[in-house]
């Protein structure tokens, strides 16, 4: 269109017009070049400046549209690091929900298979037995104890009293197996309130009885007097061990002894070789700091400057004897623990059990704990100075030590204070003769 007008045209007009792309470029450069403006441009064609920026785009000489950065508040970077939160977070609930689902499988496993009881009393059992396991474990100890509601703190100290419980029922069966050879006729119940023993209720004490059939109608027949599932037993050294010097064995063992209708207990602790009675303890209960630890006390200190490194104590499985203070008090002197697996591994602390028993305590008609105490303190005196042995050259445990030993000094044993007996100077005496 040649000749540019002034008059204005309808919408109509304006629609049925056509520019050449020769006149679209002309007017594009005249713009490039400053000659004109848009707006002039579009007051005198009477076009909109959507129009003319397409010529522009289509003709011009930058015909690429210029790129507008936009910054927003959040940025992608921002959004993926959150939703990696939230996956995580999934995660992390759905883990914890697969350990949880595990740990009941296992408390039902164990539920059926050992106890057939509710799964809630097996709890710790089954964190035990993670614990035990968790080196093979795809999760956490951590995650076990927050998913359980349970704390590291709460588990330990239930292990703590799990292992004394343990302790505490495998010397009641020994004991159990004692009077079942002399009362073979005797209920459960007679038998606990003849033995009534410490941390075990009536109920508990017949149903332990139960687990290990000691039902009268069902006499034991098994040579195994405890019980150690669940306990780290020690090595018995002495299988092969020739024994031929003092302090190079003490054998040890808890037995039993009747006055008035209850029974006490008796710890003895006997040198292998010489055969004398080096400690030994009288006590009501069977916790370790008044049966074994109190024994043992004695016998370091009636064995003081002597050299006690390397030797071995030798005992049954009984609790007492790996009580966390009786080993520490072993490892303070240097002593191996062994312990025996069968009563005969174990034959001669059986048999002093016997000797002090039948030959001694039956004969002095105690009547109270205090009356049984010194007896029994006589009786280990008597044992010791008078008692011939046919191993010894029928000397006496005392008299054979002097022998090998003429250049240690002899301390006779001396105990002023019996566990629980109110003796007052009434210790060990040399029988008259």
């Amino acid at each position: 269109m040649g000749t540019q007008t002034k008059q204005i045209m309808s919408v109509e007009q304006r629609r049925r017009r056509h520019f050449s792309d020769s006149f679209k470029q002309s007017k594009v450069h005249e713009i490039e070049a400053g000659l004109t403006r848009i707006c002039d441009l579009c007051k005198t064609y009477q076009c909109t400046t959507n129009t003319v920026y397409r010529w522009i785009q289509k003709f011009g000489s930058m015909k690429k549209k210029p790129e507008r950065m936009i910054i927003e508040n959040q940025s992608d970077t921002q959004q993926l690091l959150a939703l990696k939160k939230q996956v995580a977070e999934l995660e992390r609930v759905i883990g914890q929900k697969q350990i949880l689902l595990d740990f009941k499988d296992k408390m039902i496993e164990l539920a059926e298979e050992h106890y057939k009881l509710d799964i809630k009393k097996i709890f710790y059992l089954t964190l035990e037995y993670f614990w035990k396991t968790r080196e093979r474990n795809w999760f956490t100890l951590s995650n076990l104890y927050q998913v359980t509601g349970c704390s590291k703190q709460s588990f330990h100290q239930w292990k703590e009293r799990h292992m004394q419980q343990i302790a505490i029922h495998e010397q009641i069966i020994y004991l159990v197996h004692q009077v079942r050879d002399d009362h073979p006729g005797m209920g459960m119940r007679d038998l606990y309130y003849r033995l009534l023993p410490d941390g075990i209720g009536r109920n508990a004490f017949e149903e332990l009885c139960k687990v290990h059939n000691l039902y009268v109608r069902k006499p034991s027949v098994s040579m195994r007097t405890t019980d150690s599932r669940g306990v780290s037993r020690f090595e018995n050294k002495l299988k092969g061990l020739r024994i031929d010097h003092i302090n190079q064995v003490w054998q040890s063992d808890i037995t039993y002894f009747e006055v008035q209708g209850r029974f006490y207990f008796l710890t003895f602790i006997q040198d292998t070789y010489t055969k004398r009675i080096i400690g030994h303890s009288t006590s009501k209960s069977l916790k370790t700091e008044e049966t074994t630890y109190t024994a043992l006390k004695m016998a370091i200190r009636n064995r003081r400057g002597q050299k006690l490194e390397g030797l071995i104590l030798h005992s049954d499985g009984g609790g007492q004897y790996y009580d966390k203070e009786f080993l520490a008090l072993t490892q303070k002197y240097c002593m191996y623990n062994s312990m025996a697996e069968y009563a005969w591994e174990n034959g001669m602390a059986e048999r002093l059990n016997g000797v002090i028993k039948n030959n001694y305590l039956q004969y002095r008609k105690c009547k109270s704990f205090t009356e049984l105490a010194k007896e029994v303190d006589r009786s280990v005196l008597l044992y010791n100075y008078e008692k011939p042995h046919k191993m010894l050259q029928k000397k006496s445990p005392m008299q054979f030590e002097k022998l090998i030993l003429p250049l240690v000094r002899q301390t006779p044993q001396k105990m002023t204070k019996s566990l629980d007996a109110n003796l007052k100077g009434m210790g060990h005496r040399v029988p008259s003769l």
